[in-house]
């Protein structure tokens, strides 16, 4: 039977700047699976956590990525559109995967595809203006039980629900609801915007942060890996990315 195992990903000075959840059946699963989530260029390295128990632990002490704080903000920009781009074209790749029948051009698509996503990652994270907030997103199944939980950074609490939002819309073919809280302090759920917003009303940090989430969703979690509406999205959003 499959667990839900825990997967934190740490920044450059060792902070946890992100986390997803992945099912896998055992440790080994788990850990194959999170290196293939991953991406190297992106902060310090990742930890696996079945609750309390430390699984594995991968950690990079030569990363030094891109960021706001060393770069011009012109030049931040620019990394953050090269960054989205790339995003973007993996996700085409993925959806070109899916259509073709021949299994060679699949492997080289699927390759292309993971080309696309570390070269996004070697043009690092840029940053928020401000420090950002830590954000959990909780996505529900319809009998009650957290199906997925997703950590992410952002400088209020509007673009945060903004994002949430974008995600729980994508992931809504089998989530049947969703939570979202700063520093463990549920948000008001009549806050919850009653459409999920568009990739034009949010910025270029933010529209990343829905894209990074939804392959990240997709990879890592084996029900959500099959919902045609997540990959959809992905591809909706990709698209607006690439206007």
């Amino acid at each position: 039977m499959a667990k839900v195992y825990l997967l934190v990903f740490k920044d450059d000075g060792g902070h946890v700047f992100s986390a997803a959840t992945l099912s896998a059946e055992h440790d080994a699963g788990a850990i194959a699976k999170a290196r293939s989530v991953y991406r190297s260029g992106i902060g310090r390295g990742f930890e696996i956590r079945d609750g309390e128990r430390l699984v594995h632990a991968e950690l990079n002490y030569t990363a030094a990525p891109l960021n706001s704080r060393t770069v011009h903000p012109e030049l931040a920009k620019n990394v953050q559109e090269w960054a989205n781009e790339h995003l973007a074209r993996a996700v085409e790749c993925q959806r070109l995967a899916g259509e073709t029948r021949d299994p060679v051009l699949r492997e080289q698509l699927l390759g292309i595809r993971q080309k696309c996503l570390d070269a996004a990652a070697s043009f690092g994270r840029t940053e928020f203006g401000g420090a950002g907030a830590p954000y959990q997103l909780h996505l529900y199944e319809a009998d009650g039980r957290i199906m997925a939980r997703e950590l992410f950074d952002a400088p209020d609490d509007g673009e945060a629900l903004q994002i949430a939002a974008a995600l729980f819309d994508a992931c809504s073919e089998l989530c049947a609801d969703y939570r979202l809280t700063r520093d463990g302090i549920a948000l008001d759920p009549v806050e919850h915007l009653s459409r999920a917003p568009s990739a034009s009303l949010l910025r270029a940090r933010a529209q990343q942060i829905v894209l990074e989430r939804e392959i990240a969703l997709a990879d890592s979690h084996e029900l959500l890996a099959g919902s045609k509406r997540l990959l959809d999205k992905a591809e909706e959003w990709s698209a607006a990315i690439l206007v």
